[in-house]
């Protein structure tokens, strides 16, 4: 993105520009959509960068809306409740606490089970490596730090791909 076009929103509507005939289309009967593009630029807000444009009148952000909006498309940053907590009340709102805390834990599930899924890939690719080199199984399970019966496992699901692969002429 152009470095002049950060922190910037368009907002594009239809018009009627042409008519044939007797024709006098009222906007609200054609108009039925309206873009809004919001250019966020980079993951830091920095309001700084902010205060010295508005100076050199390049745009304004005065309400907030642009740090607001940063705060909600990067979530996972370390300030964004007291960012959020700023343009909206939390203090006698419960159903909005539990909400916060429902998605806080819902991220952090969803980057737990891409870690796990990431790393259960990673075992099962060095075990197959190594059962490639005639490894073992009891060296295997020493190695990896992992239980014989998981190796046994890892083995089992190994001769099933290889069989599957000379099957049909794979390498």
């Amino acid at each position: 993105m152009p470095q002049d076009e950060r922190f910037s929103i368009s907002v594009i509507e239809m018009s009627n520009t042409q008519n044939y005939g007797k024709c006098h289309p009222k906007k609200k009967d054609y108009d039925l959509l309206t873009l809004v593009i919001i250019r966020l630029g980079d993951q830091i807000f920095r309001k700084m960068e902010v205060e010295e444009k508005e100076k050199a009148g390049e745009y304004a952000d005065k309400n907030g809306m642009l740090e607001f909006l940063n705060a909600i498309m990067y979530p996972h940053k370390d300030n964004f409740l007291e960012t959020v907590k700023k343009y909206i009340d939390f203090s006698e709102n419960k159903e909005l606490w539990r909400e916060v805390d429902y998605m806080n834990g819902l991220g952090m599930r969803i980057g737990e089970e891409c870690w796990e899924a990431g790393a259960a890939e990673k075992e099962k690719s060095i075990a197959f490596r190594m059962f490639a080199k005639n490894n073992p199984l009891e060296n295997v399970s020493d190695t990896m730090g992992i239980s014989l019966d998981r190796t046994m496992e890892l083995h089992h699901e190994y001769e099933c791909k290889v069989h599957e692969e000379s099957k049909y002429g794979e390498k």
